[in-house]
């Protein structure tokens, strides 16, 4: 992929607040996916914001090298392609992106990886700006201010955006995403899973991928178990579902969040920190 001398230019003079570690081939990429994501309104957004992406083979050793001083991870303890490490302080205004090298080595994996990514630095630079950085502050103020339930719609919206854009792609070259396939995967990580945000943090993936497929065809049972979700994971996922959908920004979140709360039900008595 070749950066036009346009858009080397406007990478240059709009751009300097990203810092890209990774190959020239894949530097090249994400350049143009930052210069066709973060216009207009989102550019505004990010103003002022450090965003440091790097691209690696050693995914965790990176990882508990950005994280320093908290709890380290083992290699294959993290099952992400690509993960945003939160400013670890007050004072920062820095995130880094951190990506598996092998995603760009994937058809088109990188695209939907990009886009989910992106969407997140925006969704936290909104959420961080109107109540500070709750990722560094205890349960109790998580809890308080609505963070978990943050994170988690921001996961659903991460991820829509992300399958929208690279269905785009697929429509054209007539691909299509094993949607059996990934229903099989939710049940079978559910079953695994005990920990009440981790099972909702997976819903809200599989969520997010069924409103992208469902205004293109009827699903089946088999694509949606919806009935099994309402059994297994929370008894209120279909107007959960429904609701979800609807919110389309970070304001139209922070306008329904205690509605939010109350569908995702989640007990306020478990420690997630």
């Amino acid at each position: 992929m070749k950066l036009s001398i346009r858009h080397k230019i406007l990478y240059l003079t709009q751009y300097s607040n990203f810092k890209i570690t990774a190959n020239p081939i894949v530097k090249k990429i994400i350049k143009k996916f930052i210069i066709d994501f973060f216009k207009g309104e989102r550019f505004k957004t990010i103003e002022g914001v450090l965003i440091n992406i790097i691209v690696t083979r050693q995914f965790e050793d990176t990882f508990n090298l950005l994280r320093s001083g908290e709890k380290e991870v083992r290699h294959g303890e993290l099952d992400y392609k690509a993960i945003v490490i939160l400013p670890n302080d007050s004072k920062s205004n820095k995130f880094n992106i951190l990506i598996r090298e092998d995603v760009f080595t994937i058809d088109l994996e990188y695209y939907s990886t990009l886009i989910h990514e992106f969407t997140h630095i925006i969704d936290y630079t909104e959420f961080f700006r109107r109540y500070g950085n709750l990722y560094i502050q205890n349960n109790d103020i998580k809890i308080l201010n609505y963070y978990y339930e943050f994170y988690l719609w921001t996961e659903f919206n991460a991820k829509r955006n992300g399958i929208e854009n690279l269905m785009k792609i697929y429509s054209i070259l007539r691909k299509e995403i094993d949607l059996k396939g990934t229903a099989d995967n939710l049940i079978c990580d559910l079953k695994i899973e005990k920990r009440e945000l981790n099972r909702h943090y997976e819903l809200m993936h599989f969520l997010a991928r069924i409103s992208v497929f469902e205004k293109r065809k009827e699903l089946t049972e088999e694509e949606f178990p919806i009935d099994f979700i309402v059994e297994n994971v929370n008894s209120h996922s279909r107007e959960l579902f429904e609701k979800l959908k609807s919110i389309k920004s970070f304001d139209d979140f922070d306008s329904n969040k205690s509605e939010i709360r109350q569908l995702l039900d989640l007990k306020k008595q478990e420690n997630y920190d």
